[in-house]
């Protein structure tokens, strides 16, 4: 896709008549694809912000977000060490309510919802009727409603299918990814962070439980939620609000903005898969690791059977393992990965990691050869690397 360019036509609006279809705006040229690419991007609301704190931009699934703000790797260490907040208001995010919302999600998803008191959270996975992954998500019990949490990968097909599936029940789902901003403070100091900012006392809240602020102008919600394996929490709010909020964060409390490489290299070096890229919709959730999203005593879901039988076989034939490269760059995503010769399993995704001092790669491997210090060969284009299955997270 071509920027924009100068052009000599003073038209305001023109379409050219060239095969390469395009649009001219003043002085300036731009590609259709160029246009509609940039009429699809979707940006959050903190995005100037950002960029006057030097921002650099990417696209990620239609949203264009920050990667870093000028040295991902002193935002990693602000995260390791102190305290760094991450703009995450391009989560995908629904609202399920009305009177069967509880039978309804229960029965769709991979957890137990029916016993999820307010307050309290859980992970779960959407499955297709074949087992296989169609959402990972986060689900927060209210008093009168549910909100439901994930990747913007998989945003689309959750609401979709969570909407197609009602019939007889009493239920609404709605997408809130743009009424409800999420600003996540990460790091051993995040708690001390989100106190002196929301006023509330959160020693005893447990993993994924949370805490509604009441607000005249929107209520906030604060969550207990580890991202990095840092420790950490996210604070829901109206999306009006969360320009303040950052600023109060970054400017008067002076908390170092982390962008979404800092992010990729912590939730990797903790083992935390992401959906779109380490799993998607070929996976069993037991092959991403994911038996803490699963029920086995709630009763028959969406899926179930497969996932029953899987379990009750007792044998998966490949499962999700991380390996250390032996070389100066870590490996594309689909790379493959050998052993005595032979293919065992390919990466899904890699960074180089700062703790280690070499490549780290999640992958999907053969269960035999998932042990922590199994050797194993990495593929880069025509020649083999050594590399070794270890454990996760990097301690």
């Amino acid at each position: 896709m071509s920027n924009p360019s100068k052009t000599s036509t003073s038209t305001w609006w023109t379409q050219s008549s060239q095969i390469d279809s395009s649009l001219v705006l003043g002085p300036y040229r731009f590609s259709l694809a160029w246009v509609i690419m940039m009429a699809m991007v979707m940006r959050t609301p903190l995005h100037e912000l950002e960029a006057a704190r030097g921002g650099r931009f990417r696209d990620y699934h239609d949203w264009e977000i920050a990667e870093h703000y000028g040295d991902p790797r002193q935002e990693y260490e602000v995260v390791r060490g102190d305290v760094g907040i991450l703009d995450l208001c391009h989560a995908g995010k629904l609202r399920v309510a009305d009177r069967d919302r509880v039978r309804y999600l229960n029965n769709m998803l991979s957890n137990d919802i029916k016993n999820l008191s307010a307050g309290r959270g859980c992970y779960a996975t959407l499955l297709t009727h074949q087992g296989r992954m169609e959402s990972d998500l986060y689900v927060y019990a209210f008093t009168e409603e549910l909100w439901l949490e994930c990747l913007p990968a998989s945003k689309p097909r959750l609401f979709e299918t969570l909407s197609r599936y009602i019939v007889g029940d009493k239920v609404t789902v709605a997408d809130w990814t743009e009424k409800l901003g999420i600003l996540s403070l990460q790091g051993p100091h995040s708690r001390v962070a989100i106190e002196r900012l929301t006023g509330l006392s959160l020693e005893s809240l447990d993993l994924l439980e949370h805490r509604t602020l009441q607000r005249p102008s929107g209520n906030w919600v604060v969550v207990h939620r580890d991202r990095t394996g840092c420790g950490g929490y996210d604070l829901w709010a109206p999306v009006l609000e969360a320009p303040e909020i950052w600023r109060r964060c970054v400017e008067t409390a002076q908390i170092s903005p982390v962008g979404h490489a800092a992010l990729n290299w912590l939730r990797t070096e903790a083992g935390i898969p992401w959906y779109g890229t380490d799993m998607g919709e070929k996976t069993l959730p037991m092959e991403a690791g994911l038996s803490h999203a699963l029920s086995m005593t709630k009763g028959c879901y969406r899926g179930q059977e497969i996932v029953a039988r899987v379990l009750h076989r007792g044998h998966l034939d490949r499962g999700i393992g991380a390996v250390s490269v032996q070389h100066a760059d870590p490996p594309a995503a689909g790379a493959e990965i050998r052993a005595n010769g032979n293919r065992i399993g390919e990466v899904s995704s890699s960074i180089f990691s700062q703790r280690l001092g070499k490549p780290l790669a999640l992958a999907i491997l053969r269960v035999e050869f998932l042990k922590p210090g199994t050797p194993v060969e990495v593929v880069y284009g025509d020649r083999n690397y050594p590399g070794e299955v270890i454990a996760l997270p990097i301690q």
